[in-house]
């Protein structure tokens, strides 16, 4: 039953992360607010940062569930203390 709790909170995230930025980018489009696929200014990299938020939206979804369930590890390199589990002599 976790799984499935887990499956339904992803998807759930990912369509509301999706839509609410895309939503956004289309009431902005007529006040001039477009994507650019060169960039050539600050401006226009900051324009674009909204389309990569829902571009990113599944890996975002993903990571905010899984450590919510408490499914995501630390990685060992995070780890103080012992040197020899990092593999560092």
């Amino acid at each position: 039953m976790t799984d499935k709790k887990i499956i339904v909170q992803f998807t759930m995230l990912t369509f509301f992360i999706a839509f609410l930025v895309s939503g956004a980018l289309i009431a902005l489009g007529p006040f001039g607010y477009s994507v650019h696929n060169w960039v050539h200014t600050f401006q226009q990299f900051m324009m674009n940062i909204p389309f990569a938020i829902y571009i990113l939206s599944p890996a975002i979804a993903s990571y905010i569930v899984l450590k919510k369930n408490k499914k995501v590890a630390n990685p060992s390199f995070l780890h103080s203390g012992d040197e020899s589990r990092r593999g560092t002599h």
